[in-house]
């Protein structure tokens, strides 16, 4: 069994919450790795024994959310049948999304890397909206493509501004939701309701 130094934990916790506090204050883009180096208390050779660069260092904590998001997220046939409706599936996503409701936070709002909200953005593409990938009927007179980048990015606006949120529900927010799109785009996604 392969055991992990202690001060490796330690080292790497540190230089992760020391870039998830410059984040907000500077945007990614603005950032060093010296930045992020003072503020974790190390120095520069440390953080580059861990990642080579700020860019890995931001990729790593938005695969790890997007991991942590999958399972809720991606729309299994079976799970969308057995809860019955797409609003209880949309309701564990947020929840999900309220477990890690600071880092998403941190993420989406920095407009400086738009790295996290793509990949928000194609998990919801391949794995919620699963049933638009072979429609090629048309929603009136909209391609389904179209509906497709619709309604994910309507997913997307709705998770900032529900980061932003204190008191709103997850189970009211995904009730709500079916309620956007007219009878006919949800019949073309292929969304259950209740």
């Amino acid at each position: 069994m392969a055991h992990t130094d202690l001060r490796i934990i330690r080292s790497k916790k540190s230089i992760r919450r020391a870039f998830l506090t410059l984040i907000p204050q500077y945007g990614f883009q603005n950032i060093t790795v010296q930045q992020i180096a003072d503020e974790a208390f190390i120095n520069r050779k440390t953080f580059y024994a861990y990642y080579p660069s700020k860019y890995d260092l931001y990729n790593e904590i938005a695969d790890e959310l997007i991991q942590i998001l999958r399972p809720v997220v991606k729309r299994d046939p079976i799970a969308v049948q057995q809860s019955g409706t797409f609003s209880t599936v949309l309701q564990k996503t947020f929840e999900q999304i309220t477990l890690n409701r600071e880092l998403i936070k941190i993420l989406i709002e920095d407009q400086s890397n738009p790295v996290f909200v793509n990949k928000l953005s194609e998990l919801f593409r391949e794995d919620l909206l699963y049933s638009v990938k072979n429609q090629k009927e048309p929603v009136g007179k909209l391609p389904v493509d179209l509906v497709e980048r619709i309604y994910v990015s309507t997913i997307i606006e709705i998770v900032k501004w529900w980061v932003r949120q204190d008191a709103f529900p997850s189970s009211e927010l995904a009730s709500v939701y079916p309620m956007l799109f007219s009878d006919e785009v949800i019949r073309i996604l292929n969304i259950p309701v209740l």
